[in-house]
């Protein structure tokens, strides 16, 4: 992350003079607290340069994006959408967390007078048309991760110290969690869309994907002052329902497809159409994992393990219920349990950690393919049966 962006500073900043450097600049990060918005629930870090000579007060914000982008969040998941460095006043900068309500932080750069006036000419470079887009990658690519390896090139040794490559005893997904989990069905949504990488302890150094994350780093590997409030916003995410929505939702579903089967008694048909139904949105989830590992850069979506319930070969058991193929029906339900067991025996054992909220639907996939298995079996000795009672009338 830090030796590829290093290469562009290095490049822009050999124009800076020592002349250049007596000038009094003032620079510092700018932090700011999660919005209402989904794209803001993390929240933001930004560079602001204050030259006193010049009166200049300008905010440099690598966060900016286009919504109108043809296939945005197509290209969002695959890991090829474009960022850019804008320029705005600090006046302007923050009015808009103002009317959203979001703290800001100010942290001063605790880098002499030559690095601020290199950093300050680096981001008048990388602000020209030519050089402020970016491959934007949530993870490792971001408005945060741009602004420390500025912070760090420029600061005293220019090099990370030793303390940003400890390990920083969180996981990326459970760095995640205090951000996203008030909103349960997105929360839901991106644990299901994160694979085993997720799990990994992240170091301090990566950890400052998130704006509030480095901000504390930065203080304390001492390139940055302590925090000092701006603005005291009082927006904060929802807390977190116990239990929450989804599962309640699920559990009820999976009591109801019980009921089904043992209390109701469904007819064939309307046990296809459930099945049929159940099995179709595993198979259409299983393809979106499968897509976004074959074609997606985030390596956090590679290698998704949900794929042992969400399972793209669905398709030919929702196919072959519905043209009454019932011997590949049972090889494939006989194949598709397995997974399905192991997955449930082994819940917290996975080199994943799978949402709690999936359990009660890998419950009822296993549930309803026990069931059309066993439905299976006693059809075929009813049919049996009968075939016996017609050769006795028949003799």
């Amino acid at each position: 992350m830090l030796c590829a962006f290093s290469l562009v500073i290095i490049a822009f900043s050999s124009k800076s003079t020592l002349a250049q450097a007596k000038s009094t600049l003032e620079v510092s990060i700018l932090t700011s607290g999660p919005g209402p918005q989904i794209y803001a629930l993390f929240g933001h870090t930004a560079l602001r340069v204050r030259d006193a000579q010049s009166g200049a007060d300008h905010v440099y914000n690598f966060g900016t994006f286009d919504e109108d982008t043809d296939g945005f969040y197509l290209k969002f998941l695959a890991g090829t959408l474009y960022y850019q460095l804008t320029r705005t006043t600090y006046q302007d900068y923050m009015a808009e967390y103002i009317a959203d309500n979001r703290w800001v932080f100010e942290q001063q750069l605790l880098v002499d007078q030559v690095e601020l006036q290199l950093m300050a000419d680096s981001l008048q470079t990388l602000l020209l048309p030519e050089n402020r887009d970016y491959l934007y990658d949530f993870f490792t690519n971001n408005c945060s991760t741009r602004v420390f390896d500025l912070v760090l090139y420029y600061s005293k040794s220019g090099s990370v110290p030793d303390t940003l490559l400890q390990a920083a005893a969180i996981t990326w997904r459970k760095a995640l969690k205090p951000y996203i989990a008030g909103y349960e069905w997105l929360n839901v949504g991106i644990n299901l869309l994160l694979g085993p990488f997720a799990d990994q302890p992240m170091t301090l150094l990566q950890s400052t994907f998130l704006p509030e994350n480095l901000m504390h780093v930065a203080a304390g590997v001492g390139v940055a002052t302590l925090p000092q409030s701006v603005f005291e916003g009082t927006f904060t995410p929802p807390a977190p329902l116990e239990p929450n929505v989804p599962m309640i939702l699920l559990w009820a579903l999976l009591l109801l497809m019980v009921a089904d089967v043992f209390i109701m008694k469904s007819s064939s048909r309307r046990s296809d159409i459930i099945d049929i139904t159940l099995y179709a949105t595993s198979a259409a989830l299983g393809l979106l994992l499968l897509a976004l590992w074959l074609w997606s850069r985030h390596i956090p979506l590679l290698v998704n393990l949900n794929l042992l319930w969400a399972n793209p070969l669905n398709v030919l058991v929702v196919w072959s219920i519905a043209t009454r193929r019932k011997l590949l029906t049972r090889i494939w339900l006989i194949i598709y349990l397995v997974p399905l067991s192991f997955m449930i025996i082994n819940w917290t054992r996975m080199p994943q950690v799978f949402p709690l909220e999936l359990m009660p639907l890998v419950t009822l996939l296993a549930f309803r393919t026990v069931n059309r298995l066993f439905r299976f079996r006693q059809k075929e000795a009813a049919t049996a049966k009968e075939h016996l009672n017609e050769t006795v009338v028949e003799e």
